[in-house]
């Protein structure tokens, strides 16, 4: 069924982004307990999404993974738990994270002052960079967080005082894979012109 389906999918992306045949990535992955238990991880997650954005995502990160060349983290799990939690919400909330204060509307078009990505928000301009996804920000916010993707600061008087919000190191990591595999997705498309 779908989940077959899924789980299929993905072993033929991460093979042919590792630059392997689907059976030398499962012998890479039954050779290596932690690749073994990275892959059993994947592929439950997999079997759980009809999204080819996390699909492709889990794909991404078995093949480099299993790649020799590439140096290891072992953070990959932890990838996988967070990519299992996250709904287009959270991505799309992320995502403002990487966006320079002109993009969120906080800044003049003008001013290359503004021309840059923020190092922190402010509760404030989280709100009125994040209008439409207004209603579910704090849970938003609270997934992110809880994810390890964002951190919460409190200003200087305290909780009355409002606070600031910051991607973290892994949060930015995140975003980025998530930002190419949505260009992936988007670029794999069919476009409405070319369906007849």
């Amino acid at each position: 069924g779908r989940s077959a389906r899924s789980q299929e999918t993905l072993i033929q992306w991460a093979a042919k982004t590792a630059g392997l045949t689907t059976e030398e990535l499962r012998e890479r992955c039954e050779s290596d307990p932690y690749l073994e238990e990275l892959l059993a991880l994947v592929l439950g997650a997999a079997s759980d999404t009809v999204s080819r954005e996390k699909i492709l995502a889990y794909a991404a990160l078995i093949a480099s993974a299993t790649t020799p060349s590439i140096a290891k983290y072992r953070w990959e799990s932890a990838f996988v738990s967070v990519i299992r939690d996250l709904e287009p919400i959270h991505i799309e909330l992320l995502a403002r994270f990487t966006l320079t204060s002109i993009e969120l509307g906080l800044g003049i078009a003008s001013d290359p002052a503004f021309d840059r990505v923020p190092e922190m928000l402010s509760d404030e301009q989280i709100d009125l960079g994040a209008v439409d996804l207004k209603p579910a920000l704090p849970l938003a916010l609270a997934t992110l967080q809880r994810h390890g993707l964002l951190v919460h600061q409190f200003a200087a008087g305290g909780m009355l005082g409002g606070g600031f919000w910051k991607i973290t190191p892994f949060g930015v990591e995140v975003a980025v894979l998530l930002k190419a595999i949505g260009e992936i997705v988007s670029s794999s498309r069919p476009s409405k012109s070319s369906s007849t």
